[in-house]
């Protein structure tokens, strides 16, 4: 939970607010709520960035550290 945690605040949290709820972007977007999004979603769209996310590959995020970023989400 731990790693997890921090992985989210630094990569996900900007967007996504601290405790997954969602946030508003620029130019009148939203970043949606991760508490009820399953986590095949959550991992998916770590690896395509939908919309105005961006791409988080391999180089930057490897797959223990997105399946711990999931676990976090999860929790």
């Amino acid at each position: 939970m731990e790693d997890g945690s921090a992985l989210f605040l630094a990569n996900c949290a900007p967007c996504h607010n601290s405790v997954a709820v969602g946030g508003a972007l620029s130019y009148g977007r939203m970043a949606p709520s991760l508490q009820e999004t399953p986590s095949e979603q959550v991992a998916e769209a770590i690896r395509i960035g939908p919309g105005q996310m961006p791409r988080f590959g391999p180089d930057v995020l490897s797959d223990h550290e997105v399946d711990a970023i999931v676990r976090y989400v999860e929790y």
